[in-house]
């Protein structure tokens, strides 16, 4: 039978994956435009996105049954735990680009 993941593992895995996404997220959303849009709000507004996507992903793709690293750590070769990771990679990006489009930004050069 199979350990049963611990707290700390979970707290670990969760913690890697918000980093992950965190470096998808490295822009101040430079990339958008909206008219009348200073940087600082267009800052502002990315950052607040990302916070959510952020969120977003990790609830998405959280499935504490597969947090047991079985002794590796979180960025080892779990086939499972890179799903996760391209899984969480995909729908923060999503999510980013839905909001940012729902305050009225369009994506520059696209």
């Amino acid at each position: 039978m199979p350990p049963v993941p611990t707290r700390p593992r979970s707290a670990l895995c969760a913690a890697a994956l918000l980093a992950l996404l965190s470096a998808c997220a490295s822009d101040d959303g430079a990339g958008w435009v909206k008219g009348g849009v200073t940087p600082s709000q267009r800052a502002a507004d990315s950052s607040a996105c990302k916070r959510e996507a952020d969120e977003h992903a990790l609830r998405r793709t959280h499935q504490p049954d597969r947090l047991d690293l079985g002794g590796r750590d979180a960025l080892g070769a779990d086939p499972m735990a890179q799903v996760d990771r391209s899984e969480a990679r995909d729908a923060f990006r999503r999510y980013y680009t839905a909001c940012m489009q729902a305050r009225g930004y369009t994506r520059q050069g696209r």
